[in-house]
């Protein structure tokens, strides 16, 4: 997503003046001009993106603010020139104007747990990115039937049976048939025939159908702050291709 700065309309009078100065001088300095300006003010809107972001959003990864990034104009035709200002990640664009997320298989929307992103069980909100070892793509589980009395022998019994298999996540449904998948930790068979206290610890919950994420602008607002110094911005790179012809 992204937002085009392009198409100088001004009424200032005396950067009506540094026009008709120019074009006087040299004509063909007005289209580097305006090219400069678009430019300045695609650079400015991206700096005042990523300080509203900084602002507004917890940051879990320094690639949010790095996806804010600007496409310069090159070229010299003025009626085409234009200058363009977002980010390339897709999630920026859910959080500038909002966006329900639904899910895509038989379980829910997957939502990270601060265990999986290495800040502690029950830290609110997550500040941190999910962890290597936590993402959803290299978490292999296990295909489990077991025959229990009950759902929670059922569990005990998948826990144990994963531990075996020298794995450490588990995918269940609990007794409120919430689906999530766990982290196991201990369980182990000592040489005694005992086991070492098992605890799961959910780092994927499973459970929702859907989540919205509310809106959130960081992107039209940084363009609001930079549209007023636009005129400032053109009267500087008259200016400067002015001096450069000598005038003064």
């Amino acid at each position: 997503m992204c937002y085009c700065l392009g198409m100088i309309t001004l009424d200032d009078r005396q950067l009506k003046a540094f026009e008709r100065d120019l074009k006087t001088l040299n004509e063909k300095g007005l289209p580097f001009a305006t090219r400069s300006t678009i430019n300045s003010a695609a650079f400015d809107a991206q700096k005042n993106a990523r300080t509203v972001v900084q602002k507004k959003m917890i940051i879990r990864n320094p690639f949010t603010l790095k996806s804010i990034q600007v496409k310069k104009e090159n070229s010299l035709k003025i009626s085409e020139q234009e200058a363009l200002t977002g980010s390339i990640a897709k999630y920026m664009e859910h959080q500038e104007f909002g966006v329900t997320v639904t899910k895509k298989g038989k379980e829910g929307v997957p939502i990270p747990t601060t265990i999986a992103s290495g800040e502690g069980e029950g830290a609110q909100p997550r500040k941190r990115a999910v962890k290597k070892a936590f993402q959803l793509s290299t978490i292999p589980l296990m295909n489990q039937s077991v025959r229990a009395y009950s759902k929670r022998q059922a569990i005990f019994l998948k826990a144990i049976q994963t531990v075996d298999a020298g794995r450490k996540f588990m995918f269940l449904k609990t007794q409120r048939n919430r689906a999530a998948i766990y982290q196991l930790r201990g369980g182990k068979k000592k040489k005694s025939g005992q086991r070492t206290p098992l605890k799961m610890k959910m780092v994927w919950d499973l459970s929702r159908p859907s989540v919205s994420v509310p809106r959130r602008p960081w992107l039209k607002p940084a363009v609001d702050m930079t549209v007023p110094k636009m005129a400032g911005f053109y009267k500087e790179a008259l200016l400067f291709q002015l001096k450069r012809l000598g005038a003064k």
